[in-house]
This record gives C-alpha cells, structure tokens and sequence, in this order.
C-alpha cells in the first residue's frame, strides 16, 4: 500500500502541476492539488494506523528478515514524498513527516545491515524491490531539501554523502538483481517492480539536480555524469515500456490486472517526469533541454495520470465486486 502513496505523492508534487497548469491554469491547479494532498495524507495516516496495529500483533509483518521486506523501503520514500508535498499548506507537520522517515530510514538500513550479516541477500533470486534501498535514501535527500530550504547549505556535505551512498546502493543491487541474475532471469520472470531499476535512477538524478543547483560554481564533470544517467534511464524507461507491452500482447503476464506492485511501476514513471522536467527546467545547460518541450512533457505527464487512474480505477472495482460477491454469497 504504501506503494501507491508513493506514486501518487510523486504524481501531485511533479506531473499533477504542469497538467493543470497547463489544462485548467497554476491557481485552479495548485488548489486541486492541495486539497488532494490532503485527502491522501489522510488515507496514508489511517493505511499506517491499521498496518501498525496489525504489526502489533504479528510483528513478523514489519521486520522479519527475508528479502519480501525490501518493500518496507516504500514506508521510507512515502513519508519523505508525503512531507514535501505537503509542505507549502503545512510545514510543521511536514517537518514532523520528514523526522519520521528519517527513522524509518534509520531502522530500514538497521534491517539491511542484518539481511546482509545473515547471509539473506542471495544475488539471481531477487527482483527490483532492491533498488527500494537507493530510492530510500534518495528520497530524505528530496525532501530534507524541500522542507528546511534554509538549511541546506549547512547540511550540503551531508546531502551529497547520502546522495553518494544511494548511488553505492544503486549498484549493489544493481549487482545483486541483474548481474547475479546474468541479465536474463529478471526478464523471464518478470514484474513490475524491476522498473524500479530505471526509477531509482530517476530519483537519484533529481537527488542529484537538486544538490548541483545548491552548489556554488560549476562542477562539469558532476553535471555530465548526470546528462549521461538521464540518457540511459530514458533508454531503460523507454525498453521496459515496449518489453512489458510486448508482455501483455503476447499474453505471457497479465500486466493489466491489478496488483500492488503495478505502482511501483507508476511510481517510477512519475520520477522520470520529475527529473526529466526538473533537468528542463533548471539553470544549467542540459540535454534534457535539447531533448525535450513543453507538449512532449504534457504527453509525459497525461501518461503518469493515465496509469495511476488506471491502477486506482483497478483498485476499487476489485473492491467493489469482491464486497458484492460477499453479499451474494450470503444470500445464496
């Protein structure tokens, strides 16, 4: 679950915006925005008041050391995505938000350090859910930065560190998905969450963009490495779209159908429109800049909205039926 608050907290802070902006003008869309940011911050606190009280009761839930739990990584990213989006309506409880994530963080990478000593981080028999570690740490990175933007050149050698560590992180589980797994098995047993692969990227280039922006000077080598990962993350973005569509014609995974996972998929395509429209937008030179326009950023953004209606349209119908076989059941 945390998952969608994921990717709808990514789609109201980046692609939501330039959507309506676009579509129904900033001052209609920063209230729709807002007033949906509430209501998903609503439904995130009652998901985590009911997933902490079940967790009571069977704490294997949160903390068990198998490699399932690398998800709980969403509960880290959620709450940072959650604390800067709501940021500009209510800082304090989005202070508040950021504190917590930096605790779930802390004990996410407690739990990591664990699985690791037990010997549980078994390369070729993991999927994307890995890379949940770098978009963890990113993610405190992005909203560290949105929510205290007057600390952040106190803190900067600090951003960078986490930012570099991310990275580390990026390539070991790099190592551990699709190397261990020689390339080919995370293809033949596909899921959506193996996006993750190409949004941990993304995140990790906004991390990235963010942090350049705040440096003084030029650093050129630092902004080609960023050029250079934006390129391939489009090619990822780009091929795991055209494999998972090749998928669903051929009938060999029933993408379409819901599933949790799905918005992992939707979170990742959300990132790649905020790092791309960050790259499009911000004062230094880029490729994005060359690459990209305002009508190719709209398709892009109509794009993350049409899937997360869609998961969610999923989501509910499921619901729906399910409670109206109960009832039939009942009858019957």
């Amino acid at each position: 679950m945390p998952a969608m608050f994921m990717a709808f907290g990514i789609f109201l802070r980046y692609p939501a915006p330039y959507l309506l902006e676009r579509t129904v003008g900033s001052e209609s869309g920063d209230r729709i925005v807002a007033v949906t940011a509430g209501l998903l911050l609503l439904f995130a606190l009652f998901v985590a008041f009911r997933f902490l009280t079940q967790a009571t009761r069977e704490p294997g839930v949160l903390w068990s050391y198998s490699s399932d739990h690398f998800r709980i990584g969403t509960w880290v990213a959620g709450s940072a995505v959650l604390a800067a989006l709501i940021h500009a309506q209510a800082a304090l409880l989005a202070q508040a938000l950021f504190v917590l994530s930096v605790i779930l963080w802390m004990m996410y990478l407690r739990w990591l350090i664990g699985m690791a000593v037990r010997e549980r981080l078994q390369g070729g028999n993991l999927n994307g859910t890995v890379f949940l570690s770098t978009v963890a740490t990113q993610s405190i990175v992005i909203a560290f930065m949105v929510v205290f933007p007057g600390h952040i050149t106190t803190f900067l050698p600090w951003l960078i560190i986490l930012n570099v560590f991310g990275i580390a992180l990026y390539w070991i589980s790099f190592a551990l998905v699709w190397v261990a797994g020689a390339f080919r098995k995370p293809f033949r047993q596909w899921v959506p969450q193996n996006n993750i692969t190409h949004g941990a990227l993304s995140i990790t280039m906004l991390s990235a963009q963010m942090i350049e922006e705040s440096i003084p000077g030029s650093l050129p080598y630092f902004h080609l490495v960023i050029q250079v990962a934006w390129v391939a993350t489009a090619l990822m973005v780009v091929g795991s779209l055209v494999y998972e569509v090749w998928l669903v014609a051929k009938c060999k995974i029933k993408l379409l159908n819901f599933h949790l996972g799905n918005y992992a998929r939707n979170f990742t395509y959300g990132m790649f429109f905020a790092c791309s429209y960050y790259g499009y937008r911000y004062p230094h030179p880029s490729i994005m800049k060359s690459v990209l326009n305002p009508d190719l950023l709209l398709v892009l953004a109509f794009v993350v909205l049409t899937v997360n209606v869609w998961e969610l349209s999923q989501q509910l119908s499921g619901v729906v039926f399910r409670k109206a076989g109960i009832r039939l059941a009942e009858t019957l």
